[in-house]
């Protein structure tokens, strides 16, 4: 993918590392530990550096392990550009990424028809903004640009698969993200509805799930 991808209003730069005191690493966690910001994470918001630490062990690419697959992991830190250059960034505003799904992921609701096929990669998309940065486009114009990155890669990117499919799962209170995913041109649209584990997102403990579950096909036939 594109080290560097730039919109009329933002720069977003692929993360392959981020220790601890890093820049890279104090961005995502000031993201993270803002409980706005993470007010739809199933993970909530971190409460330590150690907790973003875990949290990036599912962003960051992991270390190669000799005759491993790798898993895809596509990350992108989103900076707002100063008006009028295309060269500065003014501040870290947000992050978006893409990443393939472990086998034990995909056992149970809501991904357990999300793994990959021999001919399909399957890539999750989520994102997350700072809230002063709410409410101005950026989600979906930085979303549109890293899904229309994955379909101008080169095919070698994707081998062995003949094509990409990208899902976000989306709560059915959260309008916003679901506003977000239909101006994405994630139009194929599934509800999902289960039970199961306690978790507290969007403010309280839940068991029961209704979910949409987002796609998009941005590698393949339907080029």
């Amino acid at each position: 993918m594109d080290p560097i991808i730039t919109t009329p209003r933002l720069k977003l730069t692929l993360l392959t590392t981020a220790a601890p005191g890093s820049p890279e690493f104090n961005w995502i966690h000031e993201l993270r530990s803002n409980e706005q910001s993470s007010f739809w994470s199933l993970y909530g918001p971190s409460k330590t550096p150690q907790d973003t630490e875990k949290a990036l062990q599912n962003i960051l690419p992991p270390p190669p392990v000799a005759g491993e697959e790798p898993p895809h992991r596509v990350p992108y830190a989103v900076h707002e550009l100063v008006q009028g250059t295309q060269g500065k960034e003014t501040a870290f505003i947000g992050l978006i990424t893409l990443r393939s799904l472990s086998e034990a992921e995909t056992q149970h609701p809501p991904r357990s028809t999300h793994a990959s096929t021999p001919s399909t990669l399957s890539l999750e998309l989520a994102y997350m903004f700072l809230p002063g940065f709410w409410g101005r486009g950026y989600a979906t114009e930085s979303i549109s640009a890293v899904l229309n990155a994955c379909g101008n890669a080169p095919r070698a990117l994707w081998a062995p698969w003949e094509k990409v499919l990208v899902r976000a799962i989306v709560n059915d209170e959260n309008s916003a993200s679901q506003r977000v995913m239909e101006k994405c041109g994630m139009v194929d649209k599934e509800v999902l509805e289960f039970e199961g584990g306690r978790f507290f997102i969007g403010g309280k403990w839940r068991s029961e799930h209704r979910l949409y579950v987002y796609a998009r096909e941005v590698v393949g036939e339907r080029e």
